[in-house]
């Protein structure tokens, strides 16, 4: 699946990530409105919603583990802390939906736990800016094959942090990559 998105043309991870909610989101307002069910749309957006933070997701650990095998030998990059940090927010999110659902659903909630919310949220964060930084780190060390410095991939950083825009960018660079450095098929 890495070597499908590193390989994946620009539009489509676009399609995927940007275009998938802009188009279902009103479709999501529009069942809402036309049905007698609101459990109906209640469904869709969560689906809309895990779709879009799937693939968004899929291409940040696609590019930082996928494109490893691409850096130098004598650069060391540190995947496993990128690793625990690209895990930590995804069970923050699944925290807070079973927060929000006990919070629903219960008649002992405290709402006292919320503030627990905030530490986690601020953690959170700080784990998905490293994530930002390592993924634009490790773009920019395959390209340049040496150990680099924060000069030298701010504009990788930039790019992947309004990944709307970046990924136009960024995604055919690492096409690129990818069909440099394959063997031929024969």
């Amino acid at each position: 699946m890495i070597e499908k998105i590193l390989k994946a043309k620009h539009w489509l991870i676009f399609t995927i990530i940007i275009g998938i909610p802009f188009i279902g989101n009103p479709m999501f307002m529009h069942t809402i409105g036309m049905s007698d069910n609101p459990l109906i749309g209640v469904l869709v957006f969560p689906i809309i919603f895990v779709l879009s933070i799937v693939g968004v997701y899929s291409w940040v650990w696609s590019v930082a583990i996928g494109l490893q095998k691409y850096v130098p030998s004598e650069v060391k990059l540190k995947v496993n802390r990128f690793k625990v940090f690209f895990m930590i927010p995804l069970v923050y999110i699944l925290l807070i939906v079973i927060t929000v659902l006990f919070a629903v659903f219960s008649e002992d909630f405290n709402p006292m736990i919320f503030l627990a919310v905030v530490p986690l949220h601020l953690f959170s964060m700080f784990c998905m800016f490293h994530n930002i930084y390592f993924v634009a780190k490790t773009l920019r060390t395959v390209e340049l094959q040496r150990q680099i410095r924060s000069d030298n991939y701010i504009g990788e950083l930039f790019l992947v942090w309004f990944l709307p825009i970046g990924i136009w960018f960024i995604q055919p660079r690492i096409n690129r990559i990818v069909e440099e450095r394959e063997p031929p098929v024969l």
